[in-house]
């Protein structure tokens, strides 16, 4: 029997937020008792009503898994590994096990930068450049322009650096970011198996998404 947690409907709306109803007998431990001392028919006919009506809730359940794949921005394709993706990432979303643990920042660095922030600054440079083709160096320019036009943000210069400065500090950050020496986390962003990479991007963007001045 699977373990049912009301807190797992948050975020979900339409049928994915609606419970199946049961269309089978409604029969209570003690009706069930009063039927197994029936004649053997009845005993059968109630099996039956009870076995259709378990088939009618599997079948809700298949027509709903397509809903959640697409809910969890899933792309179905001839390889068939969407399923797993879509495990991993309910597993991400409710179990505590699977989700990740930020890493310690590395020490002796002038100025540091946690896991946390290699994963933020990854996640904004890849929404960037599916907002439309462009470089890192690009993207990264983006950020600080931004954020100066904000007057705040993560990404905005200090008092001492230019937005060309920073937006190449910045550059050099997203390296560190992707390489698993700084960011112990990048080794499982790329696997080179296309579906999964894009499914991992898809989770940080999700994960750290911000309004656009990065406030």
């Amino acid at each position: 029997m699977l373990a049912m947690n009301k807190a797992t409907v948050k975020g979900f709306t339409g049928e994915l937020a609606t419970p199946i109803k049961w269309e089978g007998p409604q029969i209570s431990k003690r009706a069930r008792a009063f039927v197994e001392d029936k004649l053997e028919e009845q005993k059968k006919a109630l099996d039956e009503e009870i076995e259709l009506a378990a088939r009618k809730y599997l079948d809700h359940m298949r027509r709903k898994i397509p809903l959640l794949r697409e809910h969890y921005k899933i792309a179905e394709d001839d390889s068939g590994g969407w399923p797993m993706l879509l495990i991993t990432a309910m597993a991400m979303n409710f179990v505590p096990g699977f989700r990740l643990k930020y890493f310690p920042p590395n020490i002796g660095r002038r100025k540091v930068w946690s896991g946390e922030n290699y994963l933020r600054l990854i996640a904004d440079v890849e929404k960037l450049k599916r907002e439309s083709p462009r470089k890192d160096s690009e993207a990264c320019n983006i950020l600080v322009q931004r954020a100066v036009k904000a007057g705040k943000g993560r990404y905005l210069p200090s008092k001492d650096s230019t937005k060309n400065q920073a937006a190449k500090t910045l550059a050099n950050r997203l390296v560190e970011a992707r390489n698993p020496k700084h960011n112990a986390f990048a080794k499982l962003l790329k696997k080179d198996i296309p579906d999964y990479d894009r499914f991992m991007i898809d989770y940080l963007i999700a994960k750290f998404e911000v309004p656009e001045n990065h406030g």
